[in-house]
């Protein structure tokens, strides 16, 4: 992937543009993400069951690549 300047590029192949220009600088997350993470975890803690931990996914997720 080629690189337009230091710390940006665009891949050919979606358009998506990757780098520093899309981060903000001090790496804290949008208003937006913010937003989303208290509503994930809203959802997890009203319906704790419907969720399968990280480390179980993980689990299942190596096991079927075992096979």
């Amino acid at each position: 992937m080629p690189a337009s300047a230091p710390g940006a590029s665009v891949d050919s192949n979606s358009g998506v543009k990757l780098g520093r220009a899309e981060w903000p600088d001090d790496g804290a997350p949008t208003d937006a993400e913010e937003a989303l993470s208290e509503q994930r975890f809203r959802d997890v803690e009203a319906n704790p069951h419907a969720f399968v931990p990280r480390e179980e996914t993980k689990l299942r997720l190596m096991a079927s690549f075992k096979r």
